[in-house]
């Protein structure tokens, strides 16, 4: 099975399943969305593979995800300090028979770790402070939405009452095109400009395709020292591509489609405009780097005015035309990226 929905199917619901042991009075009956703490370590029986969202190291064999979030060798995972690509996902655990349980706050986070034997028990180590969301009756579709709710309730995210129109549209972003036309590496990111924008939408109109938004992913901006990675920072449309930017923004609107634009505002380099201006944005590197030079890749520094900085960037292009962004959340480890994020 390669994608999580066909994973959740294959399991069917209201399956018997194994109840909770530990070492609380949580008694023997399979739970149902409930949250559960107050033991130092809880033990699951479970049944492999273990559908592990968060496992997305970054490594060039797992881009993409897939296969690689199912596990069936013992192993031992703090879902919040694995390195992790842009794939990872929320810090819980699935098993074949949709049985679900995951970690629902940051609090203690260094010791909120997933133990699995290879065989059929799962161990989670639950620190003070830290809730666990368990759900055991089988439908582990019905249960990672519960789980998402509780999660949104919990950072005061409310559904949308409204919301634009384009939103609906279809969405059609640049980044496949600059790969498919890219004949040499990282040809793609200097491929994007006026032209290729308007040629873009020509395709799309002259083969009847429905109009909605259109996305300038990565290659836009300017690259201060040459280097794609100093673009990180250096939120800037590069002058030779684009002379006039608002004059791609209005070609996109009178084409008949919404202007959107994809934006990175974790990383950053040292040699961005931004990290040049500003240097106390620079933060930390990334988790698998051991070397940590200076021109490397970093990611924002939390204690510096971050909200700031990306209300800035958005206000510019917004007052330029852009009425979609694509932010592109960048993933280091959870602990890295959390504060950020807030």
């Amino acid at each position: 099975m390669t994608t999580r929905r066909e994973f959740f199917k294959s399991t069917g619901a209201g399956l018997a399943l194994a109840s909770l042991t530990d070492t609380t009075s949580l008694g023997a009956q399979a739970l149902t969305n409930k949250l559960v703490s107050g033991s130092p370590v809880m033990e699951f029986k479970v049944t492999p593979p273990l559908f592990c969202p968060y496992y997305s190291s970054g490594r060039a064999d797992q881009k993409g995800g897939n296969a690689y979030y199912y596990k069936r060798d013992a192993f031992v995972d703090n879902p919040f300090t694995t390195p992790a690509s842009g794939m990872s996902g929320s810090p819980v655990v699935i098993d074949a028979h949709g049985k679900m349980v995951g970690f629902t706050s940051s609090q203690g986070y260094e010791d909120s770790t997933f133990s699995f034997d290879g065989k059929d028990t799962l161990k989670v180590q639950v620190p003070p402070g830290q809730e666990l969301f368990v759900d055991e009756h089988g439908d582990g579709e019905k249960a990672w939405k519960d789980y998402n709710t509780l999660m949104m309730k919990r950072l005061n995210i409310s559904p949308l009452t409204s919301s634009p129109t384009f939103w609906s549209d279809v969405e059609y972003c640049t980044w496949v095109e600059q790969k498919f036309l890219s004949t040499k590496k990282q040809e793609h990111f200097n491929l994007l400009n006026h032209d290729f924008i308007k040629k873009y939408l020509d395709e799309l109109i002259a083969l009847g395709y429905p109009k909605g938004k259109l996305t300038l992913d990565h290659g836009w901006g300017t690259f201060p020292d040459g280097t794609i990675d100093s673009g990180f920072g250096s939120w800037v449309p590069d002058p030779k591509k684009f002379p006039d930017f608002r004059k791609t923004m209005d070609l996109i609107v009178n084409k008949g489609f919404t202007p959107g634009l994809w934006i990175g505002f974790p990383k950053i380099h040292a040699q961005s405009m931004i990290a040049q201006q500003y240097p106390d944005l620079l933060g930390s590197w990334e988790a698998n780097n051991a070397q940590r030079k200076p021109k490397d890749m970093r990611y924002l520094n939390p204690k510096a005015d971050i909200y700031s900085y990306a209300s800035e960037v958005i206000h510019r292009f917004y007052k330029m035309g852009v009425m979609k962004f694509k932010i592109d959340m960048s993933y280091n480890t959870k602990a890295d990226m959390l504060p950020i994020h807030k």
